[in-house]
């Protein structure tokens, strides 16, 4: 499985590597360089412009406001931790996901156009997603955690490791019989740099330089019109701002520095931007989309198209995490992101195999030397569902599904797989 999954991996990043603008720009003679870190009056951005959640999602191109239900749906939209697959008619559910993703492949992860040649595997740069959701009846509560690490090597020795971990406390409940869902999430992130060095016996060495962390809330609706093929969904995220700087044993205006002698001006805060999403999905199917099904499977061929439009804020002041590990200042988050998405799923062999695609636009955070907004990019994403397992459970029976899913574009590429329930 994974052979025949990583050369789709390299066909769709040819394809968007041809379909996509290069955010690189030449230069002529030497290198152009950012402002130096003098003091600690900035912030860093943290906001990713790649989607980064759910293998479902990821295939589809990014979209997951009005198709979300369950644990992986609560990434997209606090509301889907009460919204049930159809065939769930019991007082009591649950559900759970997880995801491992890796962007090992490509070159200018968060399209700051400063390419980096790197040798990392798909080990050292990966996302993960896990949550867990318990349902009762109109009600659904959950939780959900994403950690992201991805290395930057700024020399053979010298590795900069920062890392991010978002985890959501999610309340939800349906109202109407389950025409609408609203659900409020409390978010809280945390930000870590650690420095790693390694020696000439390959032994390696990590110091934490600090840590900034703080937490908002997020909050979300679904409508699904009874015995309709339809369904619009919107979310709200307030900034995460944190303004709390952990040092780990070193001075703020001298943080680390062993191997090269010249330590790091540590900021004042990190900021995860406000964000605004409208989505509508469509399905046509043999039989309506929301309703209650009898039995303990929906098997019928369907196809399901999605559509979002995310807004991203600005963060006045803020810079890129990449310049700040050469200890220079690129500005990131200057203007609002505007990421329109799309997306289909097929159900192809009914209750055993599906397959999706899709594409979105990624908005560039940053600025270039001149001060001129760096390029966005095109992405193209594909993936499948293959059904491997059942088994029964306090009388209920469950299907466990594998998923695949890709997401490739200029100097960028993901891949990753997925493991869950079949709804």
């Amino acid at each position: 499985m994974v052979l025949r999954f990583a050369p789709a991996v390299a066909v769709a990043v040819a394809a968007a590597a041809l379909l996509a603008p290069s955010s690189a720009r030449a230069q002529d003679g030497e290198q152009r360089r950012f402002p130096p870190i003098v003091d600690r009056d900035y912030a860093i951005d943290l906001h990713q412009g790649a989607v980064l959640g759910s293998a479902r999602a990821v295939g589809m191109g990014g979209t997951g406001v009005a198709t979300g239900l369950g644990s992986a749906g609560a990434l997209f939209n606090p509301a889907a931790v009460a919204v049930r697959p159809e065939t769930s008619t019991g007082e009591w559910d649950w559900d759970w996901h997880f995801d491992y993703l890796s962007s090992s492949v490509g070159t200018d992860y968060d399209n700051n156009g400063q390419p980096q040649e790197t040798t990392f595997g798909p080990f050292q740069g990966p996302l993960i997603t896990a949550g867990l959701v318990g349902q009762y009846r109109s009600w659904g509560l959950g939780v959900s955690l994403v950690y992201l690490q991805h290395p930057i090597e700024r020399s053979d020795t010298l590795t900069l490791l920062p890392r991010v971990v978002i985890g959501r406390v999610g309340l939800a409940r349906s109202f109407r019989a389950d025409q609408l869902t609203f659900g409020l999430a409390f978010r809280s992130g945390s930000f870590q740099l650690s420095e790693v060095i390694t020696d000439a016996n390959g032994g390696e060495a990590t110091t934490d330089l600090f840590s900034i962390g703080g937490s908002a809330l997020e909050l979300g609706g679904l409508w699904r019109p009874r015995d309709r093929n339809l369904r619009v969904g919107a979310t709200a995220s307030l900034p995460v701002t944190g303004d709390r700087v952990d040092v780990a044993e070193c001075d703020p205006l001298d943080c680390g520095g062993e191997r090269d002698g010249d330590g790091y001006i540590l900021p004042e805060r990190a900021v995860l931007p406000w964000q605004v999403s409208v989505g509508a999905a469509w399905r046509r199917a043999p039989t309506a989309w929301n309703q209650r099904v009898p039995g303990d499977w929906r098997d019928e061929e369907y196809v399901l198209l999605s559509a979002d439009l995310v807004v991203t804020g600005h963060v006045p002041g803020a810079y890129g995490v990449e310049a700040f590990s050469a200890r220079e200042l690129q500005p990131s988050g200057r203007d609002v992101g505007i990421s329109p998405r799309a997306g289909i799923e097929y159900e192809w062999v009914p209750g055993r195999f599906r397959v999706r695609g899709g594409t979105y636009w990624e908005p560039s955070r940053f600025r270039d030397t001149d001060g001129e907004p760096i390029d966005g990019r095109l992405h193209i994403t594909a993936g499948l569902d293959l059904r491997v397992w059942s088994f029964g459970l306090w009388g209920e029976r469950y299907r466990v599904r594998m998923s695949l899913t890709s997401d490739a574009a200029s100097q960028y590429g993901n891949g990753g797989i997925s493991i869950g329930f079949w709804h």
